[in-house]
Parts: structure tokens; sequence; C-alpha cells
């Protein structure tokens, strides 16, 4: 405890649409625990009547309301110092480089607390020019903790960054595993009914957004080598983005489109799943996916390639195959020795439920944050007693 009350945290995120960084920093804040924390979000992006959220169930959100125009840089960093001078944090915690960008300038409007950024995305030197790294690794320096969400993902970091002043630590992303262990063999004959998939179906899966960074194009025609050996395989894709239009009429070109499933943007991904005999992930760039942590717990194994942290949780040959970025026939052969091989899937599936629910429990990460945000605090408390008071009023608290 601070001062005896409790450590407020203003979490910033891009948005709160339902996606995989976004969904793992609202279970976390959700599970901060309240007798010790009173957690608040807050999103660079307004809300979108039109579009479908993730809704935290117990966290105070701050975020601007929806606007048909989207604000400006400075419009969004007025609102922000706004909240910050109403809620007066004790920590500001920015998931992913939007939210570092827009919390690092608000910075200088209040400094009375420790600011923590959550590395979500590889650092590879392809994805950004040289003055936009140098740009970010400023402010990097400007946190007292750069939180990475996979040792890999903190490995790039120290090798790309260098960060001096920030302590830097991997903290696992996580998932609530309870959904998984409610799911019974009538759920996923259920689930298979409503994808379509006869018993006798294999369903290959991949669950995020449809947009170019998944690659999901590779994905039609992984599938289109696949069917002459084994005819009943289908592809589900769920999930939306800009490419669906395109990937439908590719499925149609490539005459493949009876055997592709579009199941759209789902929140009960946990059961969906439980449908699946292979799970595949072709993305060019990854954190570490929490689609592959679901996947596991779900019992499916998996096929991906090899990016940002992914073999923290894929395990390759053990919880399905870890694949060299870029190397797509190794991908397509590694997929076709699973649908070959029930046994296989069988015992990879079992290994990966093991692990998963094992490691990347969430309460795990939630407790890391704690300690961490606990010890982060504690350390500004020192250095500068905290201004002001707290008008709980101000929000309906």
């Amino acid at each position: 405890m601070i001062a005896d009350r409790p450590i407020r945290t203003l979490h910033i995120l891009t948005s709160m649409n339902r996606r995989g960084a976004e969904t793992f920093a609202i279970q976390l804040v959700d599970r901060l625990s309240r007798d010790t924390f009173l957690p608040s979000i807050w999103t660079v992006k307004p809300s979108d009547l039109k579009a479908r959220y993730l809704v935290p169930e117990n966290t105070v959100v701050l975020s601007q309301g929806s606007s048909v125009d989207e604000p400006s840089t400075l419009r969004r960093l007025r609102h922000l110092v706004t909240v910050l001078w109403a809620w007066q944090p004790h920590l500001v915690q920015c998931h992913g480089g939007n939210a570092l960008k827009i919390g690092i300038m608000a910075k200088p409007f209040w400094r009375s607390c420790a600011y923590v950024y959550t590395k979500i995305g590889s650092v590879h030197p392809w994805l950004d020019p040289p003055h936009k790294r140098l740009i970010y690794t400023q402010f990097m320096e400007r946190v007292d903790a750069i939180v990475a969400v996979g040792e890999q993902i903190r490995q790039e970091v120290e090798t790309v960054i260098g960060p001096k002043r920030p302590r830097l630590l991997t903290i696992n992303t996580g998932r609530d595993v309870t959904p998984f262990t409610q799911v019974t063999p009538d759920v996923t004959e259920q689930k298979r009914r409503e994808l379509d998939l006869d018993p006798s179906d294999l369903c290959l899966m991949t669950v995020g957004n449809l947009s170019w960074e998944k690659d999901p194009e590779f994905l039609l025609h992984v599938l289109k080598d696949l069917l002459p050996e084994h005819p009943r395989a289908k592809l589900v894709y769920v999930g939306e983005g800009p490419l669906e239009a395109e990937l439908r009429r590719q499925a149609a070109w490539e005459g493949v489109a009876d055997h592709v499933r579009f199941a759209g943007l789902r929140s009960d991904v946990p059961h969906l799943l439980s449908a699946a005999d292979v799970f595949l992930l072709p993305s060019a760039t990854e954190g570490l996916p929490g689609v592959l942590i679901e996947a596991g717990m779900a019992g499916v194994p998996a096929v991906s390639f090899q990016v940002g942290s992914v073999d923290d949780v894929l395990k390759d040959g053990k919880t399905g195959f870890v694949v060299p970025a870029g190397n797509r026939q190794e991908f397509i052969r590694r997929t076709a020795h699973l649908l070959r091989d029930a046994g296989l899937r069988g015992q990879m599936g079992h290994e990966a439920l093991t692990l998963c629910r094992r490691d990347f429990d969430i309460r795990l990460s939630v407790q890391r944050h704690e300690a961490l945000f606990i010890e982060l605090v504690e350390a500004v408390r020192q250095r500068s007693p905290a201004k002001g008071a707290f008008k709980a009023g101000q929000f309906g608290l």
C-alpha cells in the first residue's frame, strides 16, 4: 500500500479491439488485486460504436468516447494529460509502441509516478527505419522498466536497443485457463457442426487479424498443396481484417472455396479451438503469440514460423513444429506430417496442453506484474512523495 491508499494505475492501450495484445492487457488489468490496486484504462484510439470491443469487467475506462473524426495527436495528448491530472496514478503502463509514444509525450505533465513499457512485438531491424528506431530508443530510456512478453523479445531489445536506464525483464503473456477446462466433447461436436465440418474432416485453424503481418494468404497455398493427399482438409479463419474480401476471391480462384471457412470475430475462441486438429500461425512478425498459448491450452498441436518469441511457447518436435522464418515448403511439409499422423497429433496436443496450462496461466503473469508495480511505486515514493489528492468522485468511483 502507498500512503494507506490503493495503488492507482493507468494502463494505456492502442485500443480495446479483440486482438491478442489487447486481450492479454485487459485480462491482466482486470485481475490485479483490488486490495492493493485501483486500475484504469485509457486508449489511444477512441471507441467506434460500429466495432466490437473487449469489455473490462472490473476496471475503470477513462478513454475518449466515439468520434466521427479520429482525434489528432495533439487532442489525444491533451485528453491524456487531463486524465493524468484527475486520476493521479502512481504507475502508468504503456502496452505497445503507440501507447509508449503518447505516454512519454505526456510524462512531463505527470512525473510523480513510475512508467512501464510492455514490449509486445519483435524489434528485428527490418521492422523500423533507423530514424524511427532512434526515436523509440529515446522513449524507452524514459521509462522505469521495460517488460518483454517473451524471452526472445527481451534478448532482441537488449541487443538491438541496449537500454541503459530502465530495468529490462521478461514477464510472459498469459491466458485464463478456465474456459479451456470447461470444454466437453459435446461442445467440440457443436462447434464442428457450426463450422460445417464432418466428423472425418481434418480442421486446420488460424486465429488472428486478417492483415498482411499475419500472412493469411499463404495458408490458401498450404491448403491447396495438402488437398491431393488430404481431400478432407478444411481451413478455418477465425478473425476479421482488411484482407478478408481478397482471401475469399482467391479461395474461389484457386478452386478451394468449398474447403475454406470464415468464422469471423469470435468471443468463444477457447471452445472453437477444440474443433481444430492442427493450428497454423504463418505470421511475418509476432511477440509471444497469445493464440499459440490458447491453442496449447486447447490441446491442439501447432505449426508456426520462428518469429518473435514463438519458441517460448511452441516447443519444436514436442508440442508442434517451429519452422525457420520464410521456409514455406518446410511449413507445408510439417503440416502434412501432422495431418498424416493422428497419434502424433494426440501426443503433441497433450504435451501442449500440459505446458501451456502450467506455464502460461495468466495468474502467474499477474503475480509478477503486481510485484514489479509495487517495487517501482515504492522506489518513486522514496524519491519524491506523491503530489495532490485523489478526487475519487471525479470518475464516479
